[in-house]
């Protein structure tokens, strides 16, 4: 288990076509006791998005953070995202199926000082989405949109608190 307050475990997912382009992510950070989500769209020339957070416990298992939410239907193939309603007038229900295998990428690490400052590891892989959406109350239908998502986890130093990194000052 990893401890280091910069630990974070989190998903992008991006689904278009020519003139629209719906996105949305989650982001779970155990040792801060925090999840993020956020959804939207790009369309028009304007881009629209909510963001959500609540406490991770005592739901840790729980892949939501209204109004957005995930379910794995099969894993590593079929997932389901949906953007309930909310401010921004964007609204989705979309189940991607993995086109190709996941591709776990090599570990990318970054040591600063002798401490280790960044060890991401990732898998992406491309989709299709089916589904429905909604902009401003009208639908927009998504037959097999072109789309790709991102599961990255590991310990980023730019998401979380400050940690300065000390005994890097000149002595005099």
């Amino acid at each position: 288990t990893n401890t280091d307050p910069h630990f974070n475990d989190g998903y992008y997912v991006v689904f278009f076509q020519r003139d629209v382009l719906f996105f949305c992510g989650m982001r779970f950070y155990p040792n801060n006791n925090v999840v993020d989500g956020f959804g939207g769209v790009v369309c028009r020339g304007e881009q629209r998005m909510v963001r959500a957070s609540r406490a991770m416990w005592p739901k840790p298992g729980d892949l939501s953070v209204q109004p957005m939410e995930m379910e794995v239907l099969e894993p590593l193939k079929r997932v389901r995202w949906k953007l309930g309603p909310n401010p921004c007038g964007v609204e989705f229900n979309v189940v991607l199926d993995g086109l190709s295998p996941i591709a776990l990428e090599v570990a990318d690490s970054q040591w600063r000082h002798g401490r280790l400052y960044n060890h991401v590891l990732r898998y992406p892989q491309v989709c299709r989405a089916t589904g429905t959406g909604r902009i401003d109350g009208g639908e927009v239908a998504i037959d097999r949109w072109a789309c790709t998502r991102d599961h990255s986890w590991g310990v980023r130093a730019s998401m979380g608190p400050h940690v300065p990194i000390r005994g890097t000052e000149a002595s005099t």
